[in-house]
């Protein structure tokens, strides 16, 4: 009949250009790996000659890209290596996450996520009744303004003031980094006498210290250190931070 025929020119059209495609990809994979083979031999006469062309490198790149693309085409690529790639990136977006939260050189938090940390730890001081204080470590200006025309002499600064102050701190207090080097603490659980203690050891500590300079000159750093302290001297995260750098200043 009309129609059986049709349909039947119909089924051997598409098997005729289904059928097309395997031999395609069959000669192209041949091609390429007679073009890998051939770069390969090209490339390693111009080593051992020392006249290898970028060329050469551009060929054996070439014909194994063609290559992997031909093989991931008609295999698909494997649920496994597919699976590994997709934890990767999961991976690196993780680390670009916590890098971006932090400062490049102290490793401390920065301003915009200390705040919300802040901001957090003083939620759960207000809902539970618990106290915490807010200290605020500065370097000594005049110190500063001496090594500023020593290179290399801020970054250095800027590690001497985080690491000698997170060394004598509880792995419950939290970093941050302010503008000048210096550092702001998050002291949970902390009323304003314990947090006096706090500056009274950070104190003690930084006046034993001695700034190490690039140039191995061996410098002291003394610091500063402003506290307040919830629920005596604020009533919202912002405005206990406010207090405690205006007091530094």
């Amino acid at each position: 009949m009309p129609g059986q025929q049709m349909t039947e020119g119909a089924n051997d059209e598409a098997r005729g250009s289904s059928g097309l495609l395997p031999v395609a990809l069959r000669v192209a994979s041949y091609a390429a790996v007679g073009l890998l083979v051939l770069a390969l031999i090209g490339l390693a006469a111009g080593l051992s000659s020392g006249n290898a062309s970028v060329v050469m490198w551009l060929l054996v790149l070439l014909s194994a890209a063609l290559l992997m693309g031909i093989v991931f085409f008609t295999q698909g690529v494997p649920a496994r290596l597919e699976e590994e790639y997709g934890k990767s990136l999961q991976e690196i977006a993780l680390r670009f996450e916590k890098l971006s939260a932090r400062d490049w050189l102290t490793g401390l938090l920065t301003p915009a996520e200390f705040s919300g940390a802040a901001k957090m730890e003083f939620a759960r001081s207000r809902r539970y009744g618990r106290r915490m204080s807010v200290a605020v470590i500065e370097p000594d200006r005049e110190a500063l303004e001496a090594l500023a025309p020593r290179e290399g002499a801020g970054e250095a600064a800027a590690r001497f003031m985080a690491d000698g102050i997170s060394v004598i701190l509880r792995e419950t207090d939290v970093l941050g980094q302010r503008d000048g080097f210096g550092v702001t603490v998050l002291l949970p659980e902390t009323d304003a006498e314990g947090a006096a203690v706090v500056a009274e050891r950070i104190l003690a500590r930084f006046e034993r210290l001695l700034l190490t300079l690039p140039d191995g000159r061996q410098v002291p750093m003394p610091v500063t250190v402003s506290m307040a302290s919830y629920p005596e001297d604020a009533e919202d995260a912002a405005t206990l931070l406010e207090r405690a750098a205006g007091r530094a200043a």
